[in-house]
């Protein structure tokens, strides 16, 4: 069957096939198959006298043909448009990640070490300005050697630019908050909170975006606002356990809070330590642990800083309030859990615990 009349694909669509088909004729012959799964297929054939004949739709049956000359012109001879164009989209994308993952991994596999590649990966800023992959592997990069700032720089570039999958999102996401545990003194906490409302407003429906604004402030101890972020980011996604689980640690932190007043005075450290000579020590341990950590180490920079706004204005609810949205959003956590997303199941699992001893307080 032919194309009818007035029905022709769009240029974006054809220049997508093709460069899905070209990408796939060129990777190992596993790697293809990754390509295959994404429900669409792209074929390319040499044709004689250096044209191409090319195929994108089912595994079956093809619901685009067309035929590139030597000259680059296009002759379309069967169009059916259909849900298959979506999914080129996808594969489109995996594609470029795929010829980006190979042609790294071949300009750096000479290196010594891994201060090496990172080095190497530096000079090649300028070929991948446009690759939010290319940052993602230079955040790693720079993760492995220990330069936390620059991490935190190369992820969120990464995420302006846009992480188009979920997956490689949700890991940056999970480098955010141990580097800048990691990089303490040495990372700008002020200039990555600038970063990130940046790329909130580049990205204003990336739930994953607003979720790592709403990490940032609740560790700079702004409760209020992690609130209102991490409240955004479930709207925005309401089936992602990760932004869930956010939200539910904002809330078990209000719960610590209304049921412990007496913990903010006016020299929190000071008054902190003196409770961890009492009862309250094992209490302190398992509702707080890096609070605990930080008062038991004698660290009061940090103990200062992880109670910066923990008051009992901090959020404004009562105890009752706090403990049932916290709940709630963490059996929602347990309730999306895949099964690659173990540890975060297991992490609201243990926070259930934690709220249950925070009755008993």
């Amino acid at each position: 069957m032919g194309v009818k009349e007035g029905l022709q694909p769009r240029q974006e669509l054809l220049d997508k096939v093709m460069s899905v088909a070209d990408a796939k004729a060129e990777l190992p012959l596993p790697e293809r198959h990754s390509l295959n799964v994404r429900g669409v297929y792209c074929r390319v054939n040499r044709l004689p006298r250096g044209a191409f004949f090319y195929q994108a739709g089912g595994r079956f049956i093809a619901r685009l043909r067309f035929t590139v000359s030597e000259d680059g012109s296009i002759t379309i001879h069967k169009y059916k448009p259909g849900d298959w164009e979506s999914k080129v989209d996808l594969a489109y994308q995996v594609s470029r990640r795929l010829q980006e993952t190979f042609a790294i991994a071949r300009e750096t596999a000479d290196c010594a070490d891994l201060i090496e590649v990172a080095e190497r990966l530096e000079k090649m800023k300028g070929r991948y300005a446009d690759s939010a992959f290319f940052y993602f592997v230079l955040a790693n990069a720079y993760l492995d050697t220990g330069q936390y700032q620059q991490t935190l720089d190369a992820v969120v570039t990464s995420l302006s630019i846009g992480l188009d999958d979920p997956g490689y999102e949700e890991h940056a996401l999970g480098m955010l908050v141990p580097i800048v545990e990691k990089g303490g003194s040495a990372i700008d906490i002020k200039r990555v909170a600038q970063q990130i409302e940046e790329v909130t407003v580049q990205r204003p429906k990336s739930a994953i975006a607003w979720t790592m604004l709403g990490r940032i402030y609740l560790f700079t101890g702004k409760f209020k606002e992690a609130e209102s972020v991490s409240t955004k980011a479930v709207a925005l996604d309401p089936s992602s356990a990760v932004c869930h689980y956010n939200l539910s640690a904002i809330y078990s932190m209000a719960c610590y809070n209304a049921k412990n007043p007496e913990l903010f005075s006016e020299s929190p450290v000071e008054e902190l330590r003196r409770l961890a000579h009492g009862l309250r020590l094992d209490e302190l341990q398992r509702a707080d642990p890096s609070l605990y950590k930080a008062i038991v180490e004698g660290e009061k920079p940090r103990a200062d800083k992880r109670l910066q706004g923990l008051t009992s204005e901090a959020l404004g609810y009562s105890y009752e309030s706090a403990r049932h949205l916290a709940e709630k959003h963490t059996r929602e956590v347990i309730r999306l859990s895949k099964a690659e997303e173990q540890a975060l199941n297991k992490a609201a699992r243990e926070q259930l615990v934690t709220l249950r001893m925070t009755d008993k307080m």
